[in-house]
């Protein structure tokens, strides 16, 4: 089987990683305790652009949400669950016009090649350390990371009602910027303590990519700021359009019997309970991407993206021969084991919209925008 020269028509693969929104709790006396809110409140701010800036008034009064620990709590505390689905099941649409039709056959032929392929050498097992990677060193918690003084993880395996903790890590002695196991000198080590970690939380995560569905995994980071009280932490942001005099929108869960209410007339409503998006996190953990061409002389670890878009640095990193849509084209071909290989693997992990469209004939209307949007667009 060779490589083709177009992908088909219309092709869609879902994701295969399943994650729940990462709640924010309130640590008390060492121990998760209620719910960290979100409140929408006034602030009158200073006006601070550079163009035109001197023209408007120094004053810049305006609505925005913010998310508070509580004024007694001692830290934060953000969980979140996730399993993995059979990739063999991740493919939702492939096809071509009636009379190109063995385009879509002969890629869907290609993926199933790939992925059993993936299945028995182990490549699922290679990429699996790098999302177990970013579970480990708190990636995800995002900005709540680089103001902690300690963040301890910890994971479980959950079997239906049976848990059991496979990993207890100091998550800021796990490296962000390259997936390479640990040296280990000596003996027992902290080094040694992140391998395990990483080695035990891939088996689960690779198995579920081949068809398991057994263990789910939870993950708990307590964070330490190393100082106590009312601080403010950070859960996702919306993107919405700019409504006049509001500054920024968190995206928030439902207050599940707490009434959203203004206390005592002090200007500010309490408008729901704060968390990181499942969308979000989930960039998180794809943030694996060293496999980049420019990935030597930038250092930038991507999130996998079909384009190799990074919202970070507003640049493409991935080359045009080197995207998911040309590499996609060569799955008959491929190694799972290589860095191309692997990079395709996460992408059809990460899920997406892959389909060149159909082509258009001569007398075919053209007064309609079938295209699809990617579900699975980096928040």
């Amino acid at each position: 089987m060779k490589t083709t020269q177009k992908l088909p028509a219309a092709l869609a693969v879902q994701r295969a990683l399943i994650i729940t929104d990462g709640i924010f709790r309130n640590i008390k006396e060492r121990a998760p305790s209620n719910p960290v809110l979100v409140i929408e409140h006034g602030v009158r701010g200073t006006q601070n652009v550079s163009k035109d800036g001197y023209k408007k008034e120094v004053a810049n009064p305006q609505r925005t949400e913010s998310a508070k620990l509580d004024e007694d709590a001692d830290g934060l505390f953000i969980t979140f669950d996730l399993r993995t689905a059979d990739l063999d099941h991740g493919l939702t649409m492939c096809s071509e016009p009636r009379d190109e039709k063995k385009t879509a056959e002969n890629f869907r032929a290609s993926l199933i090649g790939f992925i059993k392929r993936a299945k028995t050498t182990g490549a699922l097992d290679m990429l699996a350390r790098r999302y177990a990677r970013n579970i480990l060193n708190a990636r995800w918690i995002w900005r709540n990371r680089s103001y902690a003084q300690s963040i301890r993880v910890v994971v479980l395996e959950v079997d239906g009602t049976a848990q059991k903790v496979i990993a207890d890590i100091d998550a800021l002695r796990v490296p962000l910027e390259h997936f390479d196991v640990l040296p280990v000198k000596g003996g027992a080590s902290e080094a040694a303590a992140i391998n395990d970690a990483e080695t035990a939380i891939a088996k689960i995560l690779a198995q579920g990519w081949s068809g398991d569905r057994g263990a789910a995994l939870r993950v708990e980071a307590s964070v330490d700021f190393g100082v106590r009280g009312a601080l403010e932490v950070y859960p996702s942001q919306n993107y919405c359009e700019k409504k006049k005099g509001f500054a920024r929108s968190l995206f928030k869960l439902p207050l599940r019997g707490l009434v959203a209410h203004d206390e005592l007339g002090s200007g500010f409503t309490v408008v729901g309970r704060a968390a990181l998006r499942d969308q979000k996190i989930a960039n998180a953990l794809r943030t694996i991407d060293t496999w980049h061409s420019g990935f030597g002389a930038s250092g930038i670890v991507a999130p996998v993206e079909p384009m190799g878009a990074s919202l970070e640095f507003a640049v493409f990193l991935r080359e045009k021969e080197e995207n998911a849509f040309e590499l996609l084209k060569k799955l008959a071909v491929l190694d799972p084991s290589s860095s191309e290989g692997q990079y395709i693997l996460a992408v059809l992990i990460r899920g997406g919209v892959f389909g060149e469209g159909a082509e258009k004939k001569k007398g075919d209307k053209d007064d309609k925008d079938d295209s699809l949007i990617d579900p699975e667009a980096a928040e």
